[in-house]
């Protein structure tokens, strides 16, 4: 498949094998809520819209480089959780939005990925 212009994911990617391997070590769910994908695809479970159509899955590029197609920089997601996590907008090193201060995403931690807590919540600390 010859490269489009503008498109910048590697020749590796576009075969989908990528894909299918991090749906595998993601146990076929959104990293982020969990919910559950039929194996082999990226159709959930149960999860529906409220139209009916069911909620898709996708493989988001932590650091936003689609050339970075390394375990640590790929995480499995729902659609609704892709689509959070590329509004925070968020990578590697930076600050965490603050909705996620009380419940750290488990994909954060288990690729051991740095991070900054929110400066407001130095606002709850003691003194002492």
């Amino acid at each position: 498949m010859p490269k489009q212009p503008g498109h910048s994911y590697p020749d590796e990617w576009t075969d989908g094998q990528i894909q299918a391997d991090v749906r595998v070590l993601a146990q076929h769910r959104c990293e982020q809520c969990g919910i559950a994908f039929r194996q082999g695809t990226n159709v959930a479970v149960t999860a529906q819209h409220t139209d009916g159509r069911p909620v898709l899955g996708s493989v988001h590029h932590v650091d936003y480089d689609t050339t970075n197609n390394t375990y640590r920089n790929l995480v499995y997601l729902c659609q609704n959780c892709h689509a959070q996590v590329t509004g925070f907008g968020w990578k590697p090193g930076d600050m965490l939005p603050l909705v996620w201060q009380d419940r750290i995403p488990a994909w954060i931690m288990a690729r051991q990925l740095p991070y900054r807590n929110h400066p407001q919540l130095r606002l709850f600390e003691d003194d002492d």
